[in-house]
């Protein structure tokens, strides 16, 4: 990772940890309350609206197209201004596999990125948030894994690390699932008349 390699250089490195495990805190926390925030979104916010609009498959398509627009401006500007276009191309003629190989890694990347968005967004507005969120737990490891397989990655310990965890959740949510629908189904007796 690169990350952790930058911080083994820095001279403080436990200032670096605990600005990662920060940074990291606040994404989780940020990706944790997207999928509710939207869904309260198709829920309710065509309702409050002065021009009752009915949030329709189409319209969140449109939100999520406009964000998209917004965020790549507000990208490019940053970029701009720190000059990162220019390491782009240092980037790619660095880059083991060719610069040709680079561009398209970038490219699909965001492509990518694009598709798995806008499939979160139509899988909130037709589900819920929640189902959201489990589908994309049991994402995570199926990419560890399909990294080792297709791509020869060594299995390391943060691959397993984030494989259990996810699993853990994913296991914990099923079981959390079976447990309330078993309650629902169990007879409750009658304690006056000692039946069910």
């Amino acid at each position: 990772m690169g990350t952790t390699n930058t911080i083994s250089n820095n001279p403080n490195p436990i200032k670096g940890y605990i600005l990662l495990a920060i940074n990291g805190l606040f994404l989780i926390l940020g990706g944790a309350t997207v999928p509710p925030l939207l869904r309260l979104y198709f829920i309710h916010g065509g309702q409050r609206n002065k021009a009752k609009v009915v949030v329709t498959y189409t319209l969140v398509l449109e939100m999520q197209v406009i964000m998209y627009v917004v965020a790549t401006a507000f990208c490019t500007v940053g970029m701009i201004v720190n000059k990162n276009f220019q390491a782009i191309q240092i980037e790619a003629k660095e880059f083991g596999l060719g610069e040709c190989k680079y561009y398209l890694t970038v490219v699909a990347s965001g492509v990518m990125c694009q598709l798995f968005f806008i499939g979160n967004a139509g899988f909130i507005f037709c589900t819920s948030s929640m189902v959201t969120c489990v589908f994309v737990a049991v994402l995570i490891p199926v990419n560890e894994l399909l990294v080792v397989l297709l791509f020869h990655e060594k299995f390391t310990g943060e691959k397993g690390m984030v494989l259990v965890l996810s699993m853990w959740g994913f296991v914990s949510y099923f079981h959390g699932k079976h447990l309330n629908a078993r309650k629902k189904t169990e007879p409750v007796m009658d304690v006056e008349t000692n039946q069910l």
